[in-house]
């Protein structure tokens, strides 16, 4: 087995992503980044998602920012469908980013970040209905209780 320092792994991973993904973290990537990513060859699109849930006016800005309605996650899996996009898991995408083989069509996966519960309740029926992938990254210190979640906390404060 062939050693493989952490510079090259980050250079590897910051290839990979330069040359097979667009990155779309809603809403914070222009649509300027995304056309410049396209024009290197860019030929999918990963979002990461956190909350799916209705945003809430009353709140800061900056954290209701990572909310994604369930019908606006629904329209996005709808708009690629039409549009004759694949829906790729994670595992995919990793295969198809080492056989360095370009795909027939343009892609997208889903992953969200955090675990939280709206996750399961408004995210997980939307994937279903339409058999479409994705991944979850779980802070495990949320489950067991240790995280402190200084956002929320502050914003009630506020």
């Amino acid at each position: 087995m062939k050693m493989v320092t952490d510079n090259k792994i980050v250079r590897r991973i910051t290839s990979l992503y330069r040359h097979y993904v667009v990155k779309e973290e809603y809403p914070m990537l222009t649509s300027f980044s995304r056309n410049g990513l396209k024009k290197e060859g860019a030929i999918g699109v990963v979002y990461m998602l956190h909350h799916i849930c209705a945003k809430d006016s009353k709140r800061i800005p900056t954290n209701e920012d990572l909310k994604v309605s369930p019908f606006f996650l629904e329209k996005m899996i709808l708009k690629y469908k039409k549009s004759g996009f694949e829906f790729l898991s994670m595992d995919n995408l990793y295969k198809l980013t080492i056989s360095h083989v370009k795909p027939e069509k343009p892609f997208v996966v889903f992953t969200i970040d955090d675990g939280y519960l709206d996750n399961y309740t408004n995210a997980l029926p939307i994937f279903e209905k339409y058999s479409v992938p994705f991944c979850i990254f779980v802070a495990t210190d949320f489950i067991d209780k240790k995280a402190i979640l200084w956002w929320d906390t502050l914003e009630d404060l506020i």
